[in-house]
Parts: C-alpha cells; structure tokens; sequence
C-alpha cells in the first residue's frame, strides 16, 4: 500500500516552482539554504507586500496618516506614488482608501506586488538565479 508520493523535480523558474509543488528547496551552489511551502520561505526572509498608490494630490499627510495604519511596516512618498510595505493587501487597503478619503485624496491607482520565490531566493543567495 503506498502512504505518499514524493516526487523531486528541479527547476531554475520559480514560477514553475511555485505552481507545481507544495514544499519548496532552495539551494545554491549544491548547498541545501532553506525547505518549506512557499508561505514559510516568504515568512523566513521577512518579506512584506509592496503596494504603489498613486493619488490626484500628493500630500505628507496621507503618508504621515499611512504610516500610522495597522500592518503598515512602511510608507514612503515615491517620484509617482506613495509606496507601502504591508504585511497583508487584503486587510489593510481598506483602512489606506479610508485615510485618504478623510484627508480629502482620491487613490487613483493600486498596483500591488506579492512577494515571489525570486524574492526569496535573491535574499537567501544575495544574488539573481543564474541560468
């Protein structure tokens, strides 16, 4: 009777990685760096989701305001938009669209970026995959 199934399949797209398996290994250099799912090696190298706002006004206030917000780990003013670090989009987009909206500004654009396997493996190696 077969309990499990493992199957070992190595690639160089974290992509691929990320779709096809449930636990990940990242090794560098023949050396084994980290092993677990994809939440566990995005929580190990502390990474946040990096949201870009961009407003009809730009204002201090609002990122001031930002700042203060629940799972908000950073908000800085960019050339074109407000960047935030958060620790979950979901939750706290609605509290930075509440903000805004007291402050009188208008959230024009959101473009939210996940923290990927490429993310990771550049922290735990210091460097870009190598073909």
């Amino acid at each position: 009777m077969v309990q499990g199934t493992t199957v070992l399949y190595t690639t160089h797209y974290m992509e691929e990685a990320q779709e096809l398996s449930s636990r990940i290994a990242v090794m560098d250099k023949g050396r084994l760096i980290a092993c677990g799912t994809q939440e566990e090696l995005i929580r190990l190298v502390g990474e946040k989701t990096q949201v870009d706002l961009t407003l009809n006004v730009v204002s201090e206030a609002v990122v001031s305001a930002w700042r203060g917000t629940a799972g908000v780990a950073q908000a800085s003013l960019e050339t074109d938009c407000i960047r935030v670090l958060v620790d979950d989009s979901n939750v706290v987009l609605p509290h930075l669209f509440e903000a805004a909206t007291r402050l009188g500004a208008r959230i024009t654009s959101v473009d939210i970026k996940e923290p990927s396997l490429e993310t990771v493996f550049l922290l735990l190696t210091g460097r870009a995959l190598r073909d």
